[in-house]
């Protein structure tokens, strides 16, 4: 009897001695996953000249001058003023605009050489993407709103445009093609399809542009032509005909020195002489 007692308790001694005793920690060492050496984006910028309109005279088939815009920039190349004037050099109108950064904030219009205060326009942006445009009138009511909706390219996919009071009106949306706008179409506000472009590049150009009705009858068509990369004429069709053609004169910068507008029969019509200034811009490679 005593044998089993102290059997007994030895057993009970053991199984204590087990469920009281603390575990041992094991400290399991992770190996954590090597990271790949991050590539540092190198971003590769060229200083080139730009070319900005800094003059321009209208002239009839004639040559009398009908009329002539000023142009002036700041530094940057950002347009700060647009004058025009008649042909007696009395100013028609001017546009002023005001600059946040290379954003153009508002757009100011004056007529006649008093300065009349006319419409002008505030916008909105998101970094450098324009999101919304409001025109006032001169008592600063508004008279419409247009508002832009971008893709993840920054490619801008619809444009509506309301009323004052923020009623819309019509809406346009545009597809791309390899970062290239493809077609755009021009809805009411229900959806309603009312007519599309549809757009045709080569490797580089632009070559057609195709205006269509909502039932997809072709309207009218616009044709260019270039010379080493260079736009030189633009042949425009009303449905198949020939409507008009615009053809340009470039100088050694490549840049159109003449514009001459034709008639269908080939007549001139009118004339538009370009000069230019050019400023220093940094481009990304």
């Amino acid at each position: 009897m005593k044998k089993i007692l102290w059997l007994l308790a030895a057993f009970t001694m053991l199984f204590s001695s087990c469920v009281t005793k603390a575990p041992e920690n094991v400290v399991i060492k992770e190996e954590k996953p090597k990271e790949d050496p991050v590539e540092e984006v190198v971003v590769k910028t060229e200083i080139i000249d730009v070319y900005l309109i800094s003059g321009e005279t209208l002239k009839a088939s004639d040559g009398i001058i009908d009329g002539y815009i000023e142009y002036k920039y700041d530094e940057k190349g950002n347009l700060l003023e647009r004058v025009e004037y008649d042909g007696e050099k009395n100013q028609k109108t001017r546009m002023v605009n005001v600059l946040s950064g290379d954003n153009i904030v508002r757009t100011q219009w004056f007529s006649d050489e008093e300065e009349t205060p006319g419409i002008y326009i505030l916008r909105e942006y998101e970094g450098m993407n324009l999101i919304k445009e409001i025109s006032y009138n001169i008592k600063d009511i508004p008279q419409s709103i247009s508002s832009y909706d971008y893709d993840n390219s920054g490619n801008m996919v619809k444009w509506t445009v309301s009323t004052g009071d923020n009623v819309p009106m019509m809406i346009s949306e545009y597809d791309y093609s390899n970062g290239r706008r493809s077609k755009a179409m021009f809805l009411t506000p229900l959806g309603e399809l009312e007519g599309y472009i549809e757009y045709s590049w080569n490797s580089e150009n632009l070559e057609s542009e195709k205006t269509f009705d909502s039932d997809g009858n072709l309207e009218k068509t616009v044709i260019f032509e270039y010379e080493n990369g260079k736009l030189v004429k633009e042949i425009h069709y009303r449905k198949t005909v020939v409507d008009y053609s615009i053809e340009y004169e470039l100088d050694e910068n490549g840049m159109a020195k003449i514009k001459k507008h034709f008639y269908r029969s080939g007549n001139l019509k009118a004339q538009w002489d370009y000069e230019y200034i050019s400023v220093k811009k940094e481009v990304q490679l």
